[in-house]
């Protein structure tokens, strides 16, 4: 009885060693995709996504969204103001 109780511990151990690696292993990717789109523009969005699914369903493939990412100088002046609230609000 003791030697199975022994043989569960390190196999239990072993599995949370294990566990720990890949949840570190995760959390090390996840920092750095978030740190790379610091200085990278992101390919995509979920608001272009959304339009990308719609537009596949109503079978219309001349309607494909256009993204293209500006400073905020080259922003008109409303779509400047937008962009400056949304960031203050969330901050």
């Amino acid at each position: 009885m003791k030697c199975r109780l022994g043989r569960i511990r390190r196999w239990l151990h072993g599995l949370l060693g294990w566990s720990t690696y890949v949840a570190l292993a995760l959390l090390v990717i996840l920092v750095t995709a978030v740190v790379a789109l610091r200085w990278v523009d992101p390919p995509t969005s979920a608001f272009i996504e959304r339009y990308r699914v719609a537009v596949i369903r109503a079978d219309q493939p001349d309607r494909r969204p256009r993204q293209r990412w500006v400073t905020l100088d080259q922003m008109d002046r409303l779509g400047a103001d937008i962009s400056t609230a949304s960031r203050t609000v969330a901050t």
